[in-house]
């Protein structure tokens, strides 16, 4: 019951954060992805919070919305404007029933890999992108590790899991507001290069 507590209280952060996602992003694309972290936070509340045969349909909800944040989180950074973004846009959406942490995956790792890219270019942005790798990094390895911990005795390590994907996941929004900036204000040629990057 205390694990199952500690998993509904650290599973909250994520509306928080995504409430703050829709207030701060300017474009479309962004408030949608503030809007799937809201759902993300919902489904995972709902599942810890269950039990018996809906704790289990909550399970893949939970999944599933990761994944739908995870596609939302692409296209607010490369929105779908060449033929590859559209078709993978496409196809994160019709393999997240099946497949949603080969989705999740993808997707976490095109924004990874866009984020160092553009903060090797700007000092400011490295700052946050140092924060934003250190504790994502230390999240995933909880991630990873779960089922070793649990057999342990350490079943806290879910909800660890839980705060530092979140902060990870609120971090970026500082590249986020970057690329709105580029595009709603001062167009560059470097982050037109890095959505050629992700569409290859």
């Amino acid at each position: 019951m205390r694990e199952r507590v500690i998993n509904v209280v650290t599973s909250l952060p994520f509306l928080v954060v995504g409430m703050h996602t829709r207030r701060a992003r300017q474009t479309p694309e962004g408030k949608r992805f503030g809007s799937c972290l809201v759902a993300v936070g919902a489904s995972a509340t709902a599942y810890h919070a269950a039990s018996g045969q809906l704790r289990c349909a909550l399970r893949k909800l939970d999944y599933w919305t990761i994944a739908l944040a995870s596609t939302q989180m692409a296209r607010a950074l490369f929105p779908p404007a060449s033929a590859r973004l559209r078709v993978l846009n496409a196809a994160s959406w019709a393999l997240t029933p099946f497949q949603p942490t080969a989705v999740s995956t993808v997707n976490f790792g095109i924004a990874e890999v866009a984020f160092a890219r553009e903060a090797i270019a700007d000092k400011a942005l490295m700052r946050d992108f140092r924060k934003h790798a250190l504790i994502g990094g230390f999240g995933l390895g909880c991630f990873m590790l779960e089922d070793l911990a649990i057999a342990r005795g350490h079943s806290f390590v879910h909800s660890l899991w839980h705060l530092h994907s979140c902060y990870a996941v609120a971090s970026a929004n500082a590249l986020m507001e970057r690329r709105e900036r580029a595009r709603l204000v001062e167009p560059s040629p470097e982050l037109s290069n890095g959505a050629q990057y992700a569409a290859a």
